[in-house]
């Protein structure tokens, strides 16, 4: 009977144990590294050194291990009976390897030669040899070892796919570290979508690999049809805006567009106000919340048409609630970690990256420029119409009271187009209060600040940097309104 062997060399070394029992009683011997052989033994699983079957240690500080022909002559050989003999080559059936921790400490040490080089020789013969390169397929294999300790055609496939993958991964994050030109976007295919930005355009969803943060992506759905494209760039809006509260906070999406933000004691509240900005919008919206759904807040939400809702959790009587409105796509997501720092975008040909526009601002750096303070309740609306108004396509306006929107205005090719939109809301759903005034981008003329000053605006905040700024300020002054520049734009294009 011809030995059959499992080479395994981890630097990870979770859940390696049970795998090497159950490659034990498959009649597989096994063959490590020394660390990885250290291990094992002190869970009494002896396995075989690979310096024992090459003849040579390792070498130059560990360098060099596997790098040897009887190894990856025992991993590459397929039908070669006559040389497999004249070598006495071991027929390594299994490799289970992972690499150093590259993205955890980028430096020359940790780029790994004989990793890759098993993981490259192992995916390459993978119509005879298993590739396992990730502790979460440990599982799968177990799963799959019959009484022969054989694995499917199909699972060494979805195993080689994976190997090509981290070994691809690794070399562009080693490129990336050395200052390539040559950049790269590691995804990774999630599924379908239900279409894309309409029914006759097929869609697919992935994910920034390596990614663990805060993202739509990694949502748990809980009922509800399947997103589409559409769906999940509204997802994403909300979340962005409701992970930047710290206190209860509502926001209701449109066509990636805010039609309605508001913070409350409670989180109920400020899910009311938020549909209360623009109910006639609020109709088939998405809806973000930062605090979990009970029974009160799923009653609200089931009294209105809505796409989806996102949420850090639903108690068992909320989803009760809401399983009557079967469609309506339930996604859990605890509000615990950061958002992605990279933004890219696609253009014909090509893609833009850049850093993501990320809160908070200082606000040690804004300054007032005219002659009338803002209340301290002026401010704190001032503060919540610049925190929202970034998450509102350029040109943008934001009229906010200290807790909620009560006007926006956004998309548009002229500031005061913007804001004329916003006040006409305002007025339409019969806010008389609207204190604050936030925009993306600066004033380039005076118009904005008269048409604010005739609807009882009292105070604006805006970046500045516009060559009329003293004219602004001047008119500012003039309407007895309070000003502050921030001296930082948000545009959303």
């Amino acid at each position: 009977m011809i030995n059959r062997y499992a080479l395994i060399s981890t630097h990870d070394k979770t859940g390696l144990i049970p795998l090497a029992e159950a490659l034990l009683r498959c009649s597989y011997k096994l063959v490590a590294t020394a660390g990885t052989a250290d291990y094992l033994k002190k869970s009494g699983i002896e396995s075989t050194a690979v310096s024992s079957l090459t003849g040579f240690p390792s070498m130059l500080g560990g360098r060099v291990k596997t790098l040897h022909p009887v190894i990856f002559g025992g991993i590459l050989a397929r039908g070669d009976e006559d040389e497999i003999a004249r070598y006495n080559l071991p027929l390594i059936d299994i490799v289970v390897v992972n690499l150093y921790p590259f993205d955890e400490k980028p430096c020359i040490e940790n780029i790994d030669i004989g990793g890759i080089s098993l993981i490259r020789a192992a995916g390459k013969n993978h119509t005879r040899v298993s590739c396992v390169v990730n502790p979460e397929d440990y599982d799968t294999v177990m799963g799959e070892l019959d009484a022969d300790g054989g694995i499917s055609s199909d699972t060494r496939l979805y195993l080689a796919r994976k190997a090509f993958s981290l070994s691809t991964y690794f070399d562009m994050r080693v490129s990336e570290w050395l200052g390539s030109d040559t950049l790269y976007i590691p995804l990774q295919r999630i599924g379908g979508l239900r279409y894309g930005e309409n029914p006759h355009q097929e869609a697919i969803l992935l994910k920034e690999t390596g990614f663990s943060g805060l993202s739509v992506i990694n949502a748990e759905k809980i009922q509800g049809k399947e997103p589409s494209y559409n769906n999940i760039c509204d997802l994403d809006a909300v979340l962005s805006v409701v992970v930047s509260f710290k206190e209860p906070a509502a926001c209701i999406v449109k066509h990636s567009t805010p039609c309605g933000i508001a913070t409350s004691a409670s989180i109920v509240d400020a899910y009311r106000k938020a549909k209360s900005c623009d109910p006639l919008s609020s109709f088939g919206g998405i809806v973000g919340l930062n605090r979990g759904v009970d029974r009160e807040l799923a009653a609200e939400l089931k009294s209105t048409f809505l796409e989806a809702v996102l949420a850090p959790s639903y108690t068992g009587e909320a989803r009760d609630i809401l399983l009557k409105k079967r469609r309506l796509i339930l996604l859990q997501l605890p509000l615990k970690g950061e958002l992605s720092t990279n933004s890219y975008r696609y253009v014909s040909g090509g893609f833009l990256k850049q850093d993501g526009d990320t809160l908070p601002d200082n606000t040690k750096d804004f300054r007032l420029v005219t002659k009338i303070k803002p209340t301290e309740g002026q401010l704190r609306a001032l503060y919540l119409a610049f925190k929202v108004v970034r998450f509102i396509r350029s040109n943008a306006v934001c009229i906010t009271t200290e807790d909620m929107t009560v006007g926006i205005g956004g998309g548009q090719p002229s500031r005061v187009g913007a804001l004329e939109i916003a006040l006409k809301n305002k007025k339409r759903f019969g806010f008389k209060k609207g204190i604050a005034l936030a925009s993306d981008g600066f004033f380039p003329f005076r118009d904005s600040i008269d048409l604010a000053a005739e609807e009882g605006i009292k105070a604006v905040i805006q970046p500045g940097g516009s060559i009329r700024d003293k004219e602004v300020t001047n008119a500012a002054d003039e309407h007895g309104i309070a000003m502050i520049l921030t001296g930082r734009r948000h545009f959303k294009h």
